[in-house]
């Protein structure tokens, strides 16, 4: 552990309260001045519009930011990250082929479709990633980045069948979105995610043992072919729960994990925590970015992509990876 890592936890902890007060009263609408001399509308925006941003976006930021920490530490791979393993592909595309076929795309209907299509497509990345039952790195980050072309292929097949108004709609989902839920659905997010949080923690034992290697986690006792199957299931059920509420952002649970452990460090009783707050603080501070008029319109999926390729690019090049 790094000699300053809870400094650098509480850091983040107390940037992201502060962050997340600025997204809720900063926008075009002056809701703080408004409440105070009680307008009318400023209460009605700060419930429907603000408040359930902030909860997508606090929400998706643990998620998206565990579950890469959990596929990079069971892969033993920097690199890994659950959008460029297609798992967000996977689960996007299950979701609009269940819409093909008449299935209600509110929760649960649409996180089953998307948690299938994300463990459907998490482990067909891994086991056409074994030579002799050995999982090689390289091999499956190209596995995934072709998969991801083949369900880029299935989205836009499906898209092509949408009508007007459902292709305009998806279409916004797809480049990742905060406006799209109610508050109810906002908070339904946000109670799952706190729910999914502690187990996901608990995780920090095995992880630190298989990042001795998996004969050295064996002899500790650890069943790691049944703990790497469970983690990939959680990854993928992290990842699913985010893809079906606010579509795909890329690259988060990519940037967030790999700066944790420059400021925190690797062992995964902080890791995963201090992820949860980065993975929160980057996505609320995203969706702040959107609220200035010269970003209004840009998606949040194309600004975590922005920092997220060139990142991804230099962690290629760092760890030696053709």
């Amino acid at each position: 552990m790094k000699k300053y890592s809870t400094k650098f936890f509480f850091l983040f902890f107390l940037i992201l309260i502060l962050v997340s007060l600025i997204d809720l009263f900063f926008g075009p609408y002056p809701v703080l001045k408004g409440l105070i001399t009680k307008d009318g509308y400023s209460l009605q925006i700060l419930l429907y519009f603000r408040l359930p941003s902030l909860l997508l976006a606090f929400s998706s930021g643990i998620l998206l930011s565990l579950s890469g920490a959990i596929f990079q530490s069971i892969l033993s791979n920097p690199l890994a990250d659950p959008y460029i393993l297609g798992i967000s592909g996977g689960a996007a595309s299950f979701i609009l082929i269940s819409n093909l076929f008449k299935i209600p795309q509110e929760f649960p209907y649409s996180f089953f479709a998307a948690f299938f299509g994300a463990c459907f497509n998490g482990f067909l990345v891994y086991f056409l990633s074994l030579k002799k039952g050995k999982l090689l790195s390289n091999r499956l980050l190209i596995t995934g980045i072709i998969l991801n072309g083949f369900y880029s292929a299935i989205i836009l097949f499906s898209m092509a069948l949408l009508d007007t108004l459902e292709l305009n709609r998806f279409i916004y989902w797809m480049m990742g979105s905060f406006s799209e839920r109610t508050l109810r659905e906002s908070i339904l997010l946000f109670a799952i995610t706190l729910f999914l949080f502690i187990p996901s923690i608990l995780f920090y034992r095995g992880l630190d043992l298989l990042s001795l290697g998996n004969d050295e986690a064996s002899s500790t006792g650890l069943e790691t072919d049944n703990f790497i199957l469970f983690s990939y299931l959680m990854g993928s059920l992290l990842s699913a729960l985010s893809v079906s509420f606010v579509g795909i952002i890329g690259f988060v649970g990519l940037i967030v994990p790999n700066l944790v452990r420059i400021f925190i460090g690797s062992q995964h009783r902080v890791l995963l925590p201090s992820s949860a707050v980065l993975g929160a603080l980057f996505l609320i501070s995203s969706d702040l970015i959107t609220k200035f008029k010269i970003f209004q319109n840009v998606p949040v999926g194309a600004l975590s992509a922005l920092l997220g390729v060139p990142f991804f690019i230099y962690l290629m090049r760092k760890n030696g990876t053709p």
